[in-house]
């Protein structure tokens, strides 16, 4: 501890999943990188053991970022006594995003798997929620997508770049062309709108 006697922590947080629960890590993030079945339960179970034995530390696993990265969000408040802060927010402040977006025909972002997690506090979210304050609709690319039907607000259009006839290693190989694919598609339809 006198090591960082003094020190201030802050961590930039796109997440603000709950450390536990149906909305915490262990089910909504686990699945994303490959867990199934029983072994969400599993998870849950040893994130809520770890809970219980940190509650000493008096931190409450409910707070917005708790669930964020595997429960870095819970770890760093805890063990650090750091702050979270909003990392999107953070990034686009820091860039001007407000003022290079307000005369902007189109924002386009991107996101690997967009999905119904994506508008909750991760990059791309943070970007709908900044352009729609502006007025403006955002373009998303990403490599796969679950959202089929109706756009959320504040999104014109998704992009899929990846070939759903090809498997993860041919698309792998093959994003460079799929992604001049995607942005090809986009330029027509922006020329023919």
């Amino acid at each position: 501890r006198k090591s960082i006697e003094g020190v201030r922590f802050t961590a930039l947080c796109d997440v603000k999943n709950p450390l536990l629960g149906k909305n915490g890590c262990s089910y909504v993030f686990a699945p994303q990188k490959g867990a199934k079945g029983d072994d969400l339960s599993t998870l849950e179970e040893n994130m809520r053991l770890f809970y219980e034995k940190t509650k000493y530390l008096r931190v409450d696993q409910n707070f917005d970022g708790a669930g964020a990265a595997g429960g870095t969000g819970y770890c760093i408040r805890a063990f650090l006594g750091g702050n979270i802060v909003s990392g999107i927010d953070y990034f686009l402040d820091a860039c001007g995003f407000d003022e290079a977006a307000k005369d902007a025909d189109f924002i386009i972002s991107g996101e690997g798997k967009f999905d119904k997690t994506s508008l909750n506090g991760k990059a791309v979210g943070g970007i709908v929620a900044r352009a729609r304050k502006l007025g403006k609709e955002v373009v998303v690319f990403c490599g796969v997508s679950d959202i089929e039907s109706e756009l959320p607000r504040g999104v014109k259009s998704i992009y899929r770049i990846n070939d759903a006839s090809l498997s993860v290693e041919e698309n792998m190989k093959a994003t460079k062309n799929n992604l001049e694919k995607a942005i090809s598609k986009f330029l027509r339809e922006v020329e023919n709108a």
